[in-house]
């Protein structure tokens, strides 16, 4: 089923007035996808209209875009791209900030630890201990990326199985907002093996002190960046003190994606949020003018 845009703005705005769990008949789930379709084609044009305005853009095997020398791509996120995978360890259930973009504001105070000794390694615990052997029998990955949190509220812990993965040959990356780093604990890391840091320069909100350290870490580990969602705030904050972040010698700079949850959701007068029954998640679309559908994102 095909729809002109009209009719698309117009059932969009129709189905994001329903209350919220309201189920849809067959033939206005069908109106429903048809009106995702135009949308969808409406951010894949303009998306190509920007892309054409960007000199120098690149592609990483048609998995991503990037500008910059091609020595300078993150090889942490060649290795979720291209390699045999990226596999995600957690250890911390605490963070000394708590950020609108992330994946738990708002439920900080709720987060279960992982428990002593143990590691949450691609979705299964297991005791420290047991790594030796689970990397002797497993096929190793290309790389495995510390997430979720402030690993630096307890960083300490992070230098053994750095270390392990390390002897293993293979690739390591952590994130951090960086507010908690010292020369110590960042010449600590690139001691045990961390071959990249990320910093999430927007959690802080630009702090200089984060930007130090920037420039610290570039003294120890080999690859060092930044990785923060492109919010408004981040965008002007960064304009700001630009220089003084590229000064630091930094490798690169990803903007990446925003973490939604129902607790962080801001809805100014041009986003519309709509729960279709049809669909397992929350859809969220905004235009600027009641007239044109402006961006989408899923």
């Amino acid at each position: 089923m095909k729809i002109s845009k009209k009719d698309a703005l117009s059932w969009f705005e129709f189905f994001a007035q329903l209350p919220a769990g309201e189920q849809l008949l067959v033939k206005q789930q069908e109106i429903v996808y048809a009106t995702f379709a135009q949308i969808e084609a409406v951010v894949i044009k303009r998306k190509e209209e920007l892309m054409e305005q960007i000199p120098g853009l690149k592609t990483l095997k048609d998995r991503t875009l990037f500008v910059g020398p091609d020595e300078k791509f993150p090889d942490g996120c060649r290795s979720c791209l291209l390699g045999s995978g990226l596999t995600a360890i957690r250890k911390t259930n605490k963070c000394n900030l708590q950020c609108r973009f992330c994946y738990n504001y708002g439920e900080l105070d709720a987060i279960e630890p992982v428990g002593e000794g143990i590691w949450v390694i691609g979705g299964t615990k297991f005791y420290e201990n047991d790594i030796d052997l689970l990397l002797e029998i497993h096929k190793k990955p290309t790389g495995v990326a510390y997430v979720y949190l402030e690993p630096f509220m307890e960083i300490e812990k992070y230098y053994n199985i750095i270390q392990k993965f390390n002897k293993a040959g293979i690739y390591q990356h952590l994130y951090t907002n960086g507010t908690l780093a010292t020369e110590t604990t960042l010449k600590a890391l690139g001691e045990a093996g961390l071959n990249e840091l990320r910093f999430n320069l927007g959690a802080s909100g630009c702090a200089d002190k984060v930007i130090e350290n920037i420039g610290i870490a570039k003294k120890y580990i080999k690859k060092v960046g930044i990785e923060t969602p492109m919010t408004n705030e981040f965008f002007e904050k960064f304009f700001l003190k630009k220089q003084a972040v590229l000064d630091t010698g930094l490798d690169f700079i990803n903007c990446a994606e925003l973490h939604l949850n129902p607790k962080n959701v801001y809805c100014p007068p041009w986003i519309y949020i709509t729960n279709l029954q049809s669909r397992t998640d929350t859809q969220i679309y905004g235009s600027r003018s009641k007239r044109e559908m402006e961006f989408g994102c899923t």
